[in-house]
């Protein structure tokens, strides 16, 4: 099933304000780590950790969002939009429609979950027999 001009406009529509959407919470986090002026030290600080980890935080997701919409933005000029790029099959429209900047169709994209929960679980396993000192430093 291919997208039709209509859809397309749609999707890319969605992608530029989501992309707006990361980069004005980018920019405005930004703002705020400067008015904070958090600095390296603020560490040692277990009630300045918290703010300092969700800031970084999302900084990351709306800097990860900002170049996955860019390259879905890049796939739809190129014409490779709705197709994964993986094993090549077309993207469900659905699942565009929820995750417009979608690279993955629903079944690579699980296959790849399911190998990060597989991986973080024996990271897990790795470390729980450690005592916490120890589990720290891995």
């Amino acid at each position: 099933m291919e997208l039709t001009v209509k859809r397309m406009k749609q999707l890319k529509n969605l992608m530029i304000r989501a992309r707006a959407n990361a980069f004005d919470s980018l920019a405005a986090t930004l703002g705020a780590l400067q008015a904070l002026q958090l600095r390296s030290d603020t560490c040692e600080n277990t009630s300045a950790l918290i703010p300092r980890c969700s800031v970084v935080e999302v900084i990351v997701s709306s800097y990860n969002r900002m170049e996955k919409v860019d390259a879905a933005l890049l796939r739809m000029s190129d014409g490779t939009y709705g197709i994964c790029v993986e094993c090549g099959a077309e993207i469900g429209e659905g699942r565009l429609l929820i995750q417009p900047w979608a690279e993955h169709c629903i079944i690579c994209q699980e296959h790849r979950e399911v190998a990060m929960l597989g991986q973080l679980t024996q990271e897990f396993k790795a470390i729980a027999g450690k005592p916490m000192e120890a589990a720290w430093r891995v």
